[in-house]
């Protein structure tokens, strides 16, 4: 189970409440009226095509479509000298389990978030984004886009959210019930990158069988496991997305399979899961 959630996190080429919240970052533009939010369309297929390639710094959403299949898109930087294809070459030991690639990532990748999509069912996602150049990835064709932020930072008007979830250096902070849609606000206060997968399960499942599935090395799916589950993408320390999502309601798991930087381990499998009633 571990081995399968971590492989979709490769990209290759390229405290909470269930209250009505909003996605507060910082902005440059001080006390001058809130504009909208632009919206950039991301289409993800055998390549990636956007709506636009320029905006100015302040908060986006990206309205993510896939035109065939689930298709999955992840927000990242790269520090300055480091390619997209030592990215890649170090993505792919880091999930091996070779610490020095881990925290060689943790460092140079600068992860922003993202959202999945299928034909029938757009991805929406909010981030903050200042200057510089980020690479829009889509995780299963291992395409990517250039766009780039830059010019004066834009006060922009923050997204309401009716759940939110905290990452934890090895854990999750949440009520023990969440909406079963909605837009989630997903904060990491770690000081390593973290996904969120829920991933829906029978309410009988206990915590040992869990641990028990996420130290497996079988790509095989647990008995416990029911349909509904939802990715987020990866977001580095200090980083804030608000995604929107669609469950059915029942008992879920949150998780994260990140590589940890001084054990290589997938956090799950350090214990980095928490049961959550999803109504």
């Amino acid at each position: 189970m571990a081995r399968q959630h971590a492989r979709t996190m490769i990209i290759a080429g390229a405290v909470a409440a269930t209250v009505a919240g909003a996605l507060v970052v910082p902005s440059a533009a001080g006390a001058a009226a809130a504009k909208g939010i632009p919206h950039v369309s991301v289409h993800l297929g055998k390549g990636v095509s956007t709506s636009r390639t320029h905006l100015y710094p302040g908060r986006v959403t990206f309205d993510v479509h896939s035109s065939k299949g689930q298709n999955s898109l992840q927000l990242a930087s790269l520090a300055k000298g480091y390619s997209l294809a030592q990215a890649s070459q170090d993505i792919g030991k880091a999930f091996g389990g070779d610490v020095t690639a881990v925290r060689t990532v943790d460092k140079l990748i600068h992860f922003k978030g993202g959202a999945a999509a299928s034909p029938k069912h757009p991805g929406h996602v909010t981030v903050y984004l200042s200057a510089g150049t980020y690479y829009l990835v889509n995780q299963n064709t291992n395409k990517a886009k250039t766009i780039t932020v830059s010019g004066k930072a834009v006060n922009r008007k923050t997204v309401r959210t009716n759940s939110r979830i905290t990452m934890l250096t090895y854990g999750f902070d949440s009520l023990p019930r969440l909406h079963r849609s909605g837009t989630m606000r997903l904060n990491n206060i770690s000081d390593q990158p973290h996904f969120l997968v829920l991933v829906h399960i029978k309410p009988s499942t206990t915590n040992k069988q869990l641990m028990k599935a996420f130290q497996s090395e079988s790509d095989s799916q647990p008995k416990f496991v029911l349909k509904g589950e939802v990715d987020s993408a990866i977001l580095s320390p200090y980083k804030t997305q608000a995604f929107t999502y669609k469950l059915p309601a029942g008992t879920y798991v949150m998780a994260c399979f990140w590589p940890d930087d001084d054990t290589g381990m997938p956090h799950a499998a350090m214990g980095m899961f928490k049961k959550v009633v999803l109504y």
